[in-house]
């Protein structure tokens, strides 16, 4: 199954989207929602890659787009 959920807000930079993939502590307070659904799919599908999981595609004021790959 794949969730994908988008918004027009202001996008995440690269930098942000390689910490998140690498499971990195964020600068901001933002982004531990995303972070924790990220950790409880790999943990309930035990899954190593993050890859497995989750694709973001974000362009910097204009959008962010976040599949999440849920195993059937």
């Amino acid at each position: 199954m794949i969730v994908t959920v988008e918004d027009d807000g202001n996008g995440m930079s690269e930098e942000v989207i390689e910490k998140i993939m690498k499971g990195e502590k964020l600068e901001a307070k933002s982004g531990f929602g995303l972070k924790a659904i990220i950790a409880r799919l790999c943990l309930n599908y035990d899954i190593k890659d993050t890859k497995e999981v989750i694709e973001i595609e974000s362009k910097c004021k204009e959008y962010t787009m976040i599949k999440l790959y849920i195993p059937v």
